[in-house]
């Protein structure tokens, strides 16, 4: 999905201003139907619709506390948000400290730029 177009979504914003416009149905990335479906129900929804239904659907996956067992050195995470990166970083940090204190941990540091922006 793009992101805003001056502080609109990428769909409104395109189909009041430009001359041709067309929406591609076909979800070519996904390979499993439950989530083709889940993609094709959540399109173009508010944020708050995406987001109860992403849950709904995502509730039987992992879980923290078993993602957090099944981790080990090498494994990737992303997250959306600075605040849920910090959290999963400290507990990945203990439990590699724990678990794995031999094995070397790459560390990303972002330096701050003098303004306070990254």
């Amino acid at each position: 999905q793009p992101p805003p177009i001056a502080r609109e979504m990428p769909h409104d914003w395109l189909q009041r201003r430009a001359d041709y416009y067309e929406e591609v149905l076909a979800d070519h990335r996904a390979e499993e139907p439950s989530l083709k479906a889940l993609k094709r129900d959540i399109c173009l929804q508010p944020d708050r619709v995406q987001c109860w239904a992403m849950r709904q659907a995502l509730s039987a996956c992992l879980g923290w506390d078993r993602f957090m067992a099944a981790w080990k050195p090498g494994d990737l995470i992303l997250t959306s948000r600075q605040k849920v990166r910090d959290r999963a970083q400290m507990l990945l940090f203990e439990r590699h400290e724990k678990h794995f204190p031999d094995v070397p941990y790459l560390c990303y540091i972002v330096p701050r730029i003098h303004g306070g922006k990254t």
